[in-house]
């Protein structure tokens, strides 16, 4: 029924996953192995944290964070050449790569009959930075070590989201 709502969900979130090594096989030749224990979200260091949405039956924001290391290492992968951490070309070649895995994501969950549309990417370049959480999001956190570093994705559901058509 239009206009209910719907409590968020995060049903549907290993196909985060399975894109996140997809897309880094693909675009960066790397293979992502997942962690046990979540990386360290923002906790510690520099970092470039991509965040970007994908709404219509799930309500979800993708972050990306990487730490300077990893950055560095991926862009360069993914770009073909080296790019300096603080270059405004890292915050280009992070949005593209989280673009391609929103992109990824949302073909993942077109295939099981789940519509979402993609937004644009912000990315943010800082030092001990961290993505709040409105209280009481769902939130599923995923780590995965590549030969670059680690790199941690996290999906959070809007809490205040209404339901999809």
């Amino acid at each position: 029924m239009q206009g209910t709502r719907v409590p968020p969900t995060l049903e549907h979130v290993e196909c985060v996953s399975e894109a996140l090594q997809q897309v880094l096989q693909a675009t960066c030749g790397l293979t992502a192995e997942p962690l046990d224990a979540p990386a360290n979200h923002g906790a510690d260091g520099e970092l470039v944290v991509a965040v970007i949405s994908l709404v219509g039956d799930v309500e979800w924001l993708l972050d990306l964070c990487l730490p300077r290391e990893t950055a560095v290492g991926l862009a360069a992968r993914f770009a073909g050449f080296p790019i300096p951490y603080e270059s405004e070309d890292m915050g280009d070649a992070v949005g593209e790569l989280s673009n391609i895995l929103a992109g990824k994501v949302k073909a993942a969950l077109d295939g099981l009959g789940v519509r979402a549309e993609i937004g644009l990417p912000a990315v943010l370049r800082g030092d001990r930075m961290e993505v709040l959480v409105r209280r009481g999001a769902p939130a599923a956190t995923m780590g995965f070590a590549t030969e670059c570093g680690e790199v941690c994705v996290r999906v959070i559901a809007d809490a205040n989201a209404k339901g999809g058509a």
